[in-house]
């Protein structure tokens, strides 16, 4: 009996101990909004761009593989954060005909998978919600690498991201022609990530 008990113990022990040196190997990361920008911008008229810019984000990473392959990775945006220079402008993209914020006050972004590619290129895939509609988007990435801050003693992680969107198919400005406004909506960012 007391070898049975033994036994269990030492299993006990080892899945313990297994789980442990699992969860010491994933590294979590929060978004260092400060250090951080996410931007996007559409064609005007066709010759011309409008650039713009969400202030107001939040999100997260963690993995536990080097080529991040079991990386998971969030973004929440506040839409009522966006910002193009132009105050009407802003006011008009928070209404129904575009962003709808009063109804749908968060765009959010879900990785499903990381997959790396040539250098430090990665392909992030997810779903990308924005006004209540959720499509799956693949984000282009460049992993720049880590950094020690020494003023700080803090560690972060950096990423370039980038993709297209098609506005029509998250209900952005439906009622506008493509001559007047680009279907394609292109996002830029530049994530720097604060290890915790």
């Amino acid at each position: 009996m007391k070898k049975i008990i033994l036994n269990v113990l030492l299993i006990i022990s080892t899945v313990t101990s297994i789980y442990g040196q699992t969860q010491a190997g994933t590294k979590s990361y929060k978004v260092d909004k400060s250090h951080s920008s996410l931007l996007f911008t559409i064609s005007h008229f066709v010759i011309s761009d409008v650039n713009g810019s969400f202030k107001d984000f939040e999100g997260d990473l963690s993995y536990s593989k080097a080529d991040f392959s079991d990386a998971k990775a969030n973004i929440s945006i506040k839409a009522a954060s966006l910002e193009t220079n132009d105050v009407n402008r802003d006011n008009h993209l928070k209404t129904a005909d575009f962003f709808d914020v009063a109804k749908y006050p968060e765009i959010t972004f879900q990785s499903t998978s990381f997959k790396k590619g040539k250098n430090q290129n990665y392909q992030i895939k997810g779903n990308l919600t924005i006004n209540g509609i959720t499509k799956p988007i693949t984000l282009q990435a460049i992993y720049k690498g880590e950094f020690t801050n020494p003023t700080y003693k803090t560690t972060s992680a950096v990423f370039q991201i980038s993709a297209d969107i098609v506005r029509k198919d998250y209900n952005i400005g439906n009622t506008y022609p493509s001559a007047a406004l680009g279907e394609i909506v292109q996002l830029k960012g530049v994530i720097e990530l604060l290890k915790q």
